[in-house]
């Protein structure tokens, strides 16, 4: 007869991680983040995200993640985010407001992302003196989106890995209004190794 004991450390009902930045053009900003593990008892998760900067910056992202049908290799995540942004450099300001969605399944050969966003836009130049092409653009706009992610990664360590690899492939059915009635298809893929 054989025993097996599994010895399980639950993580910690809340981690959070703060971050400060400085860029070369000289902004700064600093990112907070708040995760609440294990909510309701079935391996949620919600995340709540802030971004602060200079220039006008605020950021925030709220996101509900939990598994479907208690399996844990198929989660469900649906959020939102918030975003004002001052583009100094080209004299213009950008306000974004976005809701998504995505499921994602573990399969033998990689990882599946099933996104849907979409992503209301608006632009606004700062005075009279911005670029024609800035003011040209100024407006609102709403993006939407459906995108597929494949992702396979063979590294040992996902920030400093020894071996391994990882491929990403990225396809995207995505319609702008206004803009063309017929949108567009996007293609990426990435690889990184050590």
């Amino acid at each position: 007869m054989l025993f097996v004991t599994f010895k399980v450390a639950e993580k910690r009902f809340t981690t959070a991680r703060i971050s400060v930045t400085h860029g070369t053009d000289g902004t700064n900003k600093i990112c907070g983040n708040i995760r609440l593990n294990n909510v309701l008892r079935r391996a949620e998760s919600v995340d709540l995200d802030m971004e602060i900067g200079t220039n006008q910056l605020t950021s925030k992202c709220a996101a509900v993640s939990k598994p479907l049908e208690n399996n844990p290799f198929v989660r469900f995540t649906f959020g939102g985010t918030e975003g004002h942004f001052d583009h100094w450099w080209a004299k213009f300001l950008r306000h974004e407001r976005s809701v998504f969605t995505e499921i994602q399944a573990l399969s033998a050969i990689g990882l599946h992302k099933f996104q849907w966003d979409a992503a209301w836009r608006e632009v606004e130049a700062k005075d009279a003196t911005a670029p024609w092409n800035v003011r040209r653009e100024s407006g609102s706009a709403l993006k939407v989106s459906l995108r597929h992610i494949f992702e396979r990664d063979s590294r040992s360590d996902h920030v400093f890995p020894d071996d391994g690899m990882l491929f990403r492939l990225s396809n995207e059915l995505a319609s702008v209004n206004p803009g063309s009635p017929t949108g567009y298809l996007a293609n990426a893929n990435s690889s990184a190794s050590p």
